[in-house]
């Protein structure tokens, strides 16, 4: 369907308006989700943070990788420190 489509502008400047939409709605629902976390525990929630985000977000990695590696670190994180 997107190769009889993909030739006019309307609809490439469409999926492209989504795609930043769609990402809108990932970042909105992080910071929605990380504040909680944040307020209950500033010390060991936030170096997790902060690697995802930088792994993710500037340096590129694929987010399931970034999980599977930053996943255990967490909870293991969560639990020394409970």
């Amino acid at each position: 369907l997107y190769a009889g489509f993909k030739d006019i502008p309307a609809v490439d400047r469409a999926l492209d308006g989504m795609g930043a939409a769609a990402a809108g709605l990932v970042v909105a629902m992080a910071i929605k989700m990380a504040i909680p976390v944040l307020k209950k525990r500033p010390l060991s929630a936030a170096p997790v943070i902060l690697l995802a985000f930088g792994a993710v977000a500037i340096l590129r990695y694929p987010l399931f990788p970034v999980v599977i590696v930053l996943g255990p670190i967490a909870v293991l994180l969560a639990w020394k420190l409970r």
